[in-house]
């Protein structure tokens, strides 16, 4: 049976709506956060390492809201 286009884009558009906002959180809070490491060989103030970095650790914005990614940094 060959699937038309049209089938396929309506079966992902059910597919999102069945997902929604909160079945998505529910999902993220059950798993574990990723393990990160930075590794670098110099970390000073408004480096490029720093930002990137300071995104791991603190967050950042994201759709007017602050954002804390689901990683635990182990080592630096």
């Amino acid at each position: 049976m060959m699937i038309t286009r049209g089938h396929f884009l309506r079966s992902l558009s059910v597919a999102g709506l069945a997902m929604g906002t909160g079945s998505q959180r529910v999902l993220a809070s059950t798993i574990a956060p990723r393990r990160v490491a930075i590794i670098t060989s110099v970390w000073t103030y408004l480096s490029h390492v720093q930002h990137i970095g300071d995104r791991f650790l603190v967050g950042y914005p994201r759709h007017g809201s602050w954002h804390q990614p689901p990683l635990k940094l182990v080592s630096l």
